[in-house]
């Protein structure tokens, strides 16, 4: 499958575009526009005119209308069910989208890849791609995301048969299209939430909602949507044992899908006839529906269907006691369903899924992303940061301490000092007091002389007097 298409992918992988010039990006609008509702009535002549516009958008670099081609391009490749082909060119779908800066469209790529990943039976990476598509979808107002959101994580849970989850989700997703009335949602929510009845073996509910999605489908002139429609009703019609009207049902719904080039519907269609006419023990019927099948998923790469044809094969064969190829399938569904299981690492799944609920909580929403490596981050930071604390908290405590021994010893210095003055006043003042009293002796003995020479000498009046 992928040879068949090594020249279109050379091609596309050997774009790269960076800058937009001069082009007529209404006329490429409209297109695109076009290309949209001819995937929805006819994809092969979809994909001619993908081709070339691409090439044009390319030759143009233009690069949000070349973003919006090569995911459409991507939706007629998941149309067809190659999966492979789906989650080779995803990436670079992604790549691009996020270079227009394009979120709706990026979230719209994350999905596409998600889905595909859960069709080859890898739900690690569908539901890693989807919390992704929840991260980029958190700031992002549109209830037609939301919707787009939760209807893939539910795909992804039916596909791992946890139907209970899948309903959960589905019912979240619809609820939002009924407050914002928006009736294509309603129709394609009430198709998917009536065949997780079905899983559930809750016919009544599931044939109830089945109806309103071919009502609702009906009502919009949605082809592919009538076709949807048809295939779970016949599967209601089905489960509650009304074979003939399952069986006219899937009829109408294969004519539509044939119209439409599904590939991957009519292998559902055929495999569900092949189970119809086994329970009518209609054997060569049920062989010739289940061959049929199995012609259609050898160009296809979805292992669950795979393993349902196979396990339908099995039984026919069992049947019509051809023991051989009866072992043979049951041999090759054995083999598929260990393949899918070692795929699929249960313990990762967990701890995605509860890093998605965590994340919810915190930011009322799913991602992308990443709250373990934001925890880290943050824990590394607040080491660093606590390191930084202590460390600043040591610096101050020795500059302190240092400062602390600087003032003590200036402090002692300062004291001895002190204590020296003291000492030398005490000393001034013992000098001073020894001079002050010799001062004293000595005018003491002054004036003592003085007394006795006044005492022995005449008086002044007196030498006046006897001397002239």
């Amino acid at each position: 499958m992928i040879q068949r298409f090594s020249i279109t992918l050379l091609l596309l992988l050997s774009y790269t575009i960076y800058s937009q010039k001069g082009f007529d990006t209404s006329a490429t609008s409209q297109k695109i526009k076009q290309i949209k509702e001819l995937l929805e009535k006819d994809i092969e002549k979809a994909k001619a005119m993908i081709i070339p516009e691409i090439k044009a958008a390319e030759q143009c670099r233009d690069i949000k209308s070349y973003s919006k081609l090569f995911s459409l391009l991507i939706k007629y490749y998941e149309f067809k069910g190659y999966t492979d082909t789906v989650i080779l060119l995803s990436p670079k779908a992604i790549k691009y989208a996020r270079a227009a800066k394009d979120t709706g469209l990026t979230i719209n790529d994350y999905l596409t890849c998600a889905r595909a990943f859960s069709n080859i039976g890898n739900f690690k990476e569908a539901i890693s791609q989807c919390l992704l598509a929840q991260r980029f979808s958190e700031n992002f107002n549109s209830s037609k995301i939301q919707i787009k959101v939760l209807h893939d994580l539910a795909f992804i849970y039916n596909n791992l048969d946890s139907h209970d989850k899948s309903l959960a989700y589905y019912k979240k997703a619809i609820s939002i299209a009924y407050q914002t009335k928006d009736s294509f949602n309603i129709a394609n929510l009430s198709a998917r939430i009536g065949g997780e009845y079905n899983n559930l073996a809750l016919n009544d509910s599931s044939l109830f909602y089945n109806q309103q999605s071919y009502e609702y489908f009906n009502a919009l002139n949605h082809k592919r949507g009538r076709g949807v429609a048809l295939t779970n009703l016949s599967s209601s019609y089905a489960a509650l044992k009304q074979n003939d009207k399952a069986i006219k049902t899937s009829l109408e719904a294969i004519k539509i899908r044939q119209e439409l080039n599904d590939d991957y519907a009519l292998i559902i269609l055929n495999n569900n006839l092949a189970d119809l006419y086994y329970d009518l023990n209609e054997f060569e019927l049920a062989l010739k529906y289940a061959k049929i099948t199995k012609a259609y998923l050898l160009k296809n790469e979805d292992h669950n269907m795979y393993i349902q044809n196979a396990t339908t094969l099995a039984k026919i064969y069992y049947a019509l006691e051809d023991f051989k190829n009866a072992y043979k399938y049951r041999t090759i569904q054995t083999k598929k369903l260990q393949e899918v299981y070692n795929s699929t690492n249960v313990k990762a799944l967990s701890e995605l899924q509860t890093k998605y609920e965590t994340e919810k909580k915190e930011k009322e929403i799913e991602l992308l992303q990443l709250k373990n490596k934001n925890d880290n981050e943050k824990a590394v930071l607040e080491k660093k940061q606590h390191k930084y604390i202590i460390a600043f908290i040591l610096v101050a405590l020795m500059i302190i301490l240092i400062f602390s021994m600087v003032l003590y010893k200036r402090f002692k210095i300062s004291q001895k000092q002190k204590l020296t003055i003291q000492k030398q006043k005490l000393l001034v003042d013992q000098k001073a007091s020894e001079v002050i009293a010799k001062q004293k002796d000595i005018m003491d003995s002054i004036k003592y002389a003085q007394r006795i020479q006044q005492a022995q000498l005449p008086t002044e009046n007196y030498i006046k007097k006897h001397l002239s």
